[in-house]
């Protein structure tokens, strides 16, 4: 999906578009599942190319961190970017403004904005590192594997009392004290 820029004329253009979702792969092989994409914003003709900024939400499914269940999550972001043909090169003394549309530089594609890249590119930047069904999430026994979010697992080693991802539960050796 692509937006030509001979559609937006001087004063601007507003953008208001639900975009296919885009195909997130993990390392492992397993896709996200994402809901349909909701693009907005303003796109703005610059010396040089266009200043697109504006918001992407979606809602995705995801696996939690420590128990393993899924969950849905919304996910929205803002953007500030700078379209053009070649990357703007600020010359010494330019303003802020200049030097922070190089470095938010995004290329036009035959003339047009790839809304699909910056749709794809907004979610994989903003992707939970571990995703948390609730932040205060038990995790799984260490011991048994059990969803301790479920209740107290049958354990006598006392995992249920340990909090979850705990560093200083897990015994380690000292080097010999």
């Amino acid at each position: 999906m692509f937006l030509p820029v001979k559609q937006i004329d001087r004063t601007g253009l507003r953008v208001d578009r639900v975009v296919p979702p885009p195909s997130v792969s993990l390392d492992d092989g397993r896709n996200l599942p994402f809901e349909p994409v909701s693009l907005s914003g303003q796109v703005t003709p610059r010396r040089g190319g266009y200043r697109f900024q504006g918001q992407v939400s979606t809602e995705g499914t995801f696996e939690c961190s420590r128990c393993l269940e899924t969950f849905r999550q919304p996910l929205t972001t803002d953007f500030d970017l700078f379209y053009a043909e070649t990357a703007p090169e600020p010359p010494p003394g330019e303003d802020e403004e200049t030097r922070e549309e190089a470095l938010s530089f995004a290329p036009l594609k035959n003339g047009a904005i790839d809304l699909g890249a910056l749709v794809s590119e907004q979610i994989y930047l903003n992707l939970p590192l571990k995703p948390l069904c609730t932040p205060d999430c038990l995790g799984l026994c260490a011991n048994c594997g059990a969803n301790r979010n479920v209740g107290a697992c049958e354990c006598a080693v006392g995992a249920e009392d340990s909090p979850p991802c705990d560093p200083l539960a897990v015994p380690t050796r000292s080097g010999g004290r």
